[in-house]
């Protein structure tokens, strides 16, 4: 668990088909970084190229982005006390506000296809192109860590966390960085986690992505993964969405709405 939590290809190790693969979901989704779930994917013969196809049509239109903003809305979240934080945090929790919405939508409604459900045709026009953000400082592993940082690391990510904890959250990663931010925001955070709010809000969460992820049928791909990856493909995209992207959806919102300068 020094590095990443499961089989993952690195943006730095990506090449060919994959690599091409990750700069257009970059572009298409206006993020910095490629969320863990689609490295993992990358590892699953077939199932990458399939997965975009799949999703592209429905990033690239916006509407995966107008159900992420819905969802967002809708979420009644607790406020935490105030966080002091400078630029360079402020743009890894917007980057993880946007991308940990998006991915928590598309990826529902892939595994609604691919239990079954059926796409309804729709040509739906692109929108354009969402402007990147700023670079972000690169994942630091456990074992980079200080001791005390990692060890919070692993606190954090057990909060909320129904799996036990099983995928380790890139956010915490990122924001490791600063060890004093992480601090305070374990000290926002503990509270709502040790008295059940989280939980709470953590199901709230995965059950309104799940109903609003319906709507992203239409238009989706039609073409599914080779046989060969449905199973795994199934498998890692119901780990992420409903345990680690559906956690840090709201604790990254809760965040990104308690910084100040």
């Amino acid at each position: 668990m020094a590095g990443d939590p499961v089989p993952a290809v690195t943006e730095a190790e990506a090449r060919g088909e994959t690599a091409d693969i990750f700069a257009d979901l970059r572009g298409v989704m206006g993020v910095k970084v490629v969320n863990l779930i689609w490295r993992h994917i990358a590892t699953i013969p077939g199932a990458l190229p399939a997965a975009w196809g799949m999703l592209r049509p429905l990033y690239a239109s916006g509407a995966v982005e107008e159900q992420s903003r819905a969802l967002r809305a809708a979420l009644e979240l607790p406020h935490l006390a105030p966080i002091p934080t400078p630029p360079a945090i402020r743009d890894i929790l917007t980057a993880y506000d946007t991308g940990n919405g998006l991915n928590l939508l598309g990826l529902n409604a892939l595994l609604l296809r691919l239990d079954g459900a059926a796409v309804i045709p729709a040509g739906l026009p692109p929108r354009p192109a969402p402007a990147p953000g700023p670079a972000l400082p690169p994942l630091l592993n456990l074992d980079a860590m200080d001791a005390a940082t990692a060890a919070r690391v692993l606190r954090l990510n057990l909060m909320g966390a129904s799996d036990g904890g099983a995928i380790l959250a890139s956010l915490y990663r990122h924001l490791a960085h600063w060890p004093d931010y992480l601090s305070a925001a374990e000290n926002r955070l503990a509270p709502l986690a040790a008295d059940g709010r989280l939980e709470n809000i953590i199901e709230t969460t995965r059950g309104l992505a799940r109903r609003q992820a319906q709507a992203l049928l239409r238009g989706m791909g039609p073409d599914l993964p080779p046989p060969a990856a449905l199973a795994p493909l199934r498998a890692g995209v119901s780990a992420f969405t409903s345990h680690a992207i559906a956690r840090m959806v709201p604790i990254g919102a809760m965040l990104y709405r308690a910084a100040t300068p």
